[in-house]
């Protein structure tokens, strides 16, 4: 006879979460332990910063209508990276009073040593398509994201095959971003189950509005218009409406990323329905934000067409 299916995988912490309330939630999840994946949208953290009892000592809490960008050091969420250290310039490590709801900001170091140090339960993570994430990552403004420039110039697939998995890296390993090649299988799995079981929150880049929404569902505090700003913008050609060309890839896959953002969307989509989160339900969310149009008509596209096999 055939043989039988393989069980379906367990459910998620964030999915484990449903049952509770709201503060209960948060008080669970808190302090959160972000693992900033390179290129997949850090203008999250401005609205984690102003969830309740996250960041009790910002002092710049009327600036919510501040453009939340790189170049505007009035973003609150900019301001703080500022003053933890963590994101672009040195200073002092005012973490623990102004933000006791956050233990780790920013960067691309490895969570491995923090995991099993009692980070596991606390993490919040964004994914994005990586071949999508590999193309934002080479034409990064100024540098090729994840490349020494000392290493000379580097074609497309030559970048990729070096910088692959960093998912997988970042979630499986030690030290800084720097990681040279593919990582091992081992390592996948290990990044796979690590999402599902230390992660409190799972969002996904293509589905920004939505992962924003969701966040408020599961935590609270309404949705602002700074929380759909972006920090990075692209002026490559090909990022003109969202996507770039992986035809430049030459039909190069990042075998290992897939895996673990499979997981997340897994994740994702289970918790969309967990906690009724829907394009109408956030109409409300997305009304008070003033999203956009065009931004608002690509909501829920990605989930629809997305193929993992492609």
């Amino acid at each position: 006879g055939q043989a039988a299916p393989p069980p379906p995988p367990p459910p998620s912490l964030s999915a484990s979460l449903v049952n509770l309330t709201q503060p209960e939630r948060l008080a669970a999840a808190r302090p959160f332990s972000w693992v900033h994946v390179p290129k997949t949208g850090p203008a999250i953290m401005q609205a984690v910063i102003f969830l309740p009892g996250v960041c009790t000592g910002l002092h710049r809490i009327k600036a919510m209508d501040s453009l939340c960008n790189v170049v505007s050091r009035n973003c609150d969420a900019v301001v703080w990276a500022h003053m933890h250290g963590g994101f672009r310039s040195p200073g002092p490590d005012l973490a623990p009073a102004a933000c006791p709801g956050i233990e780790r900001w920013c960067m691309h170091d490895g969570f491995n040593a923090q995991y099993l140090k009692g980070h596991k339960g606390h993490g919040l993570i964004m994914l994005r398509q990586p071949e999508q994430r590999l193309l934002a990552g080479y034409y990064n403004p100024g540098d090729h994201h994840g490349w020494k420039p000392e290493w000379g110039e580097v074609s497309i697939p030559e970048y990729a095959e070096t910088v692959q998995g960093v998912s997988v890296k970042m979630l499986s390993r030690d030290g800084g971003h720097y990681w040279v090649g593919p990582p091992a299988q081992n390592e996948t799995d290990l990044a796979v189950q690590r999402l599902r079981e230390g992660f409190a929150f799972v969002g996904i880049t293509e589905e920004y509005e939505l992962s924003i929404c969701m966040l408020h569902v599961m935590f609270g505090n309404e949705c602002h218009e700074s929380e759909f700003k972006s920090w990075h913008v692209s002026h490559h050609r090909h990022a003109a409406d969202g996507g770039y060309d992986v035809g430049e890839l030459e039909g190069f896959k990042d075998v290992w990323d897939r895996q673990v953002f499979a997981e997340g969307m897994r994740i994702f989509k289970d918790n969309l329905d967990l906690y009724k989160v829907s394009k109408e339900s956030c109409m409300p969310c997305f009304r008070r934000a003033h999203v956009s149009k065009s931004k608002l008509a690509s909501v829920g596209t990605f989930l629809s067409s997305w193929d993992p096999s492609a």
